[in-house]
């Protein structure tokens, strides 16, 4: 998922890693500008809370791109990430993962900004070119992360990947809802 995705891309590019299979949870070798400037807005942030529930509604609040869940699953797929400390619950993260992106933006103009894109993308369709294992590509139909476009570009190149898009979810699928569940273990115990 996401920045996972980008990790498991470059290791299924490696044939001596000797993967079987990839699941790419809504990222591709194209992310858009627009999304990583929203999650660039909370990343590197490291507010402390009240309350359990407040730091899970916190969550939830900068979420809502992974669809719909009740109140109990967003806090099951909260509590992994906080830590109570002297009576405040914290996010459970390295803030400094930030640290980069912020330098980028900052100190980039629109034209440096863009070559550095272009560079990046270009990588990572190196990657994604390189990859020879069936590849599982979820895509929430909502995503401003990855792209239709992108997704479909995905379905063509490299591993040609099976591409599942799930409605009423945007970055990321959660892999929660039934379904989501269904399309992984289906292509997992595929034959």
């Amino acid at each position: 998922t996401s920045m996972g995705g980008l990790i498991g891309m470059a290791l299924a590019a490696q044939p001596q890693m000797a993967l079987r299979r990839l699941v790419l949870n809504d990222v591709g070798p194209v992310i858009q500008w627009e999304a990583l400037q929203r999650i660039g807005s909370y990343l590197g942030q490291n507010p402390s809370f009240d309350s359990e529930q407040a730091a899970v509604a916190y969550l939830a609040s900068i979420s809502t791109g992974f669809g719909p869940h009740t109140p109990e699953q967003w806090r099951d797929l909260s509590l992994p990430l906080l830590r109570e400390r002297d009576g405040r619950w914290w996010l459970h993260y390295d803030p400094a993962i930030a640290t980069p992106f912020k330098a980028m933006t900052a100190n980039a103009d629109a034209a440096t900004a863009q070559q550095i894109v272009q560079a990046g993308e270009a990588a990572l369709w190196g990657l994604f070119d390189a990859i020879r294992v069936p590849t599982l590509l979820l895509r929430g139909a909502q995503s401003d992360l990855l792209s239709a476009e992108t997704a479909t570009l995905m379905t063509q190149r490299g591993p040609q990947a099976q591409l599942v898009t799930f409605d009423g979810v945007g970055h990321a699928p959660t892999l929660v809802a039934a379904e989501q569940v269904a399309a992984v273990r289906g292509f997992l115990w595929a034959k």
